[in-house]
């Protein structure tokens, strides 16, 4: 069923699962927002298209292209950035090399239920119009289930529909997920 789930969002269904992180200490220097170097997507609605892959384990099936419609803002952005790097929380390491105009590379090493996920994401482009690069999770203790290098575009069309909240998903089928707040619901009853 797992699997499942990842056919039908593709990249994203692996987002709730690293966002919603809720073990090891929080990432980075210290600073309150690990990916403050990290340029942000302009609001508005995104459509982001990751490109055909298959786990490298055997029998691992081939996902087709799936494409998605993001509607975010900045609020949205810093919670999950690109709806694809995992919330800090969870995360024993969070590194950021590049600069605009040369492009991004983010590592991040987080766990969840107690399952180590290594993350890299190479981000090119302009976050306020299109952009493109390729992510790869890395899992040490069972790398059967290792995914990538994975590419994968995004473009922003215009401002979010009427009725849209930034934060929300559809997903290829239309059904509308909510990665953002969910991933709010977990940090919070992580404080409580």
């Amino acid at each position: 069923m797992r699997y499942l789930k990842c056919a039908a969002w593709g990249l994203f269904a692996l987002l709730p699962n690293a966002s919603l992180a809720t073990q090891g200490a929080p990432a980075g220097d210290g600073r309150a927002d690990p990916y403050a170097d990290l340029p942000q997507r302009k609001a508005g609605l995104w459509e982001v298209t990751m490109q055909p892959h298959a786990p490298d384990g055997l029998g691992g099936m081939q996902q087709g292209p799936v494409t998605v419609q993001q509607c975010t803002n900045r609020d949205a952005e810093r919670v999950i950035p690109f709806f694809l790097l995992p919330a800090k929380e969870g995360c024993s390491e969070i590194k950021i090399a590049g600069e605009a105009g040369q492009g991004y590379e983010v590592n991040t090493v987080c766990e969840t239920e107690g399952r180590v996920r290594r993350m890299q994401v190479k981000l090119s482009g302009d976050p306020q119009a299109m952009y493109s690069g390729t992510y790869s999770f890395a899992y040490p203790k069972s790398p059967q289930s290792n995914v990538g290098p994975v590419a994968f575009q995004g473009r922003r069309l215009g401002d979010c529909r009427p009725g849209q909240q930034p934060g929300e998903m559809v997903l290829p089928n239309g059904i509308t997920v909510h990665p953002v707040d969910d991933a709010r619901r977990a940090l919070g009853h992580h404080h409580h």
